[in-house]
């Protein structure tokens, strides 16, 4: 008797693949701005030593950025001090409809760059 381990291990596999895929895309979507840098970055450190009771009062807690650029943000800035993620079901075929959705994004991710909020 042979039972079928493949596909339930595709499916892990694909399932991690996607959510890895997931969580860089929306961290490039939620960081999508560029800025030039006339020196290298300092070091970035890791997640697990930032804390909130860490604060920075250089010029980069405060600075905005350019949204388009030759780098992102966080490639040759400072790394953000929080991250959100945002998981949304895409309710229709229609591309037009796709389109203007992701034109409203970047619409709010370029104001987020820009320290404003994302409705006026």
């Amino acid at each position: 008797m042979r039972t079928h381990a493949v596909p339930q291990e595709r499916r892990r596999f694909l399932g991690r693949v996607g959510s890895v895929g997931l969580a860089v895309g929306g961290g490039g979507l939620l960081a999508a701005c560029g800025e030039k840098a006339a020196v290298s970055p300092a070091p970035v450190p890791s997640v697990s030593t930032v804390s909130d009771s860490q604060s920075s009062s250089g010029p980069e807690e405060a600075a905005t950025h350019d949204f388009h650029g030759d780098h992102q943000a966080g490639i040759v800035t400072a790394a953000q001090r929080h991250l959100y993620f945002l998981v949304l079901d895409l309710h229709t075929h229609e591309l037009q409809e796709i389109r203007e959705v992701f034109q409203r994004w970047t619409v709010y991710a370029r104001r987020l760059t820009r320290g404003e909020n994302v409705m006026p």
